[in-house]
């Protein structure tokens, strides 16, 4: 019983860290939502690429650049020239977006789309270069 409250315990204070380096951030992150692909490269060298895709046709890319921010010691993750693809934010121009940085309970990297529909990017693997163009 002592080992499942030690393990409990030390899950809650790793998945709840407010630290991040920067070499953490770059990576895939994917948001799992029905029938369509939503996906962020953040590359290492500062850049990202979007892309996003549904079973009706709809397809973005998007690329720009990103910083990482601390605002009150939260860490964020501020993408530049940033287009949604799900349908929550599509049709927005083209703008910053602060988002900040948090880990879930399994200690994984995510950003927060959508709190109340528990909908999170949540870093996956390395980057891959999404293509902005349609091959």
């Amino acid at each position: 019983m002592k080992c499942l409250a030690i393990i409990a315990f030390l899950s809650a204070f790793w998945g709840c860290s407010r630290t991040v380096n920067e070499n953490e951030i770059s990576g895939r992150f994917e948001v799992n939502q029905n029938h369509s692909t939503d996906e962020i490269d953040v590359l290492p060298s500062g850049s990202y690429r979007y892309f996003f895709k549904n079973d009706s046709g709809i397809e973005i890319r998007n690329a720009g650049g990103w910083a990482l921010e601390y605002e009150s010691g939260v860490p964020r993750l501020v993408f530049s020239r940033f287009i949604f693809g799900t349908p929550l934010y599509r049709g927005r121009p083209a703008g910053i977006w602060s988002v900040e940085i948090e880990r879930s309970w399994r200690g994984k990297i995510r950003l927060c789309l959508n709190e109340d529909l528990g909908l999170y990017y949540e870093k996956t693997d390395f980057a891959i270069t999404i293509p902005l163009k349609s091959e």
